[in-house]
């Protein structure tokens, strides 16, 4: 997990919204570069990642790493994982995934029906419970920013999103596996040697 309270903080202001955007739309640009590794012919590890949000997960506001590895693949797995992160974090997006991104976001927000019942008991409970901002017109205002968000002002984004370290590892292992052996310390190594 690299936790993030900035978002978890700034849910009740419409930063806080458009941060969620921003995490949404890079968990699918870093699902589709993996997509490739995940698919590879007799690859010993998935990845999976998403942006989660406590209200709907139970989870902590955290963007969310889990790496399913066997045959003693976790070095490997969370190298190519951190590389991946890293190049997204350098180089940022091209223009036909930026534009992929944007469309695929912008029909999701077009294919909501803010007149049904469903609709406002989830905003309603978001604002009330959870504090998020529900902004008259929301997915207008969501809309007409994402619209308008660049892709040079998108990749500069991406480079303040990605953290270059986790706070949380967690490991689970069958009983008597050697990965229970692995130390936090050697781990977050892995994670540094991969940055560089």
């Amino acid at each position: 997990f690299f936790r993030d309270s900035v978002t978890k903080n700034t849910l009740h202001l419409g930063k806080g919204i458009k941060r969620m955007v921003k995490w949404d739309m890079l968990s699918n640009a870093l699902l589709a570069r993996i997509k490739n590794i995940n698919q590879a012919y007799n690859s010993n590890f998935n990845i999976f990642v998403q942006f989660s949000h406590s209200y709907d997960s139970g989870y902590p506001f955290a963007f969310n790493v889990i790496i399913d590895s066997k045959n003693n693949s976790e070095k490997e797995a969370i190298m190519t994982f951190i590389n991946s992160l890293h190049q997204l974090r350098k180089f940022g997006l091209n223009n036909e995934e930026w534009h992929q991104l944007k469309e695929e976001k912008l029909r999701g927000l077009s294919g909501i029906n803010e007149k049904t019942i469903q609709y406002w008991g989830k905003e309603i409970v978001k604002n009330f419970i959870f504090n998020e901002a529900l902004p008259v017109d929301k997915n207008l205002y969501i809309k007409e920013w994402l619209d308008n968000l660049s892709l040079l002002e998108f990749n500069a984004i991406l480079k303040t999103l990605i953290p270059t370290m986790p706070e949380d590892i967690g490991i689970i292992v069958p009983k008597g596996h050697q990965a229970i052996s692995l130390k936090e310390s050697e781990v977050r190594s892995w994670i540094s040697s991969a940055w560089k």
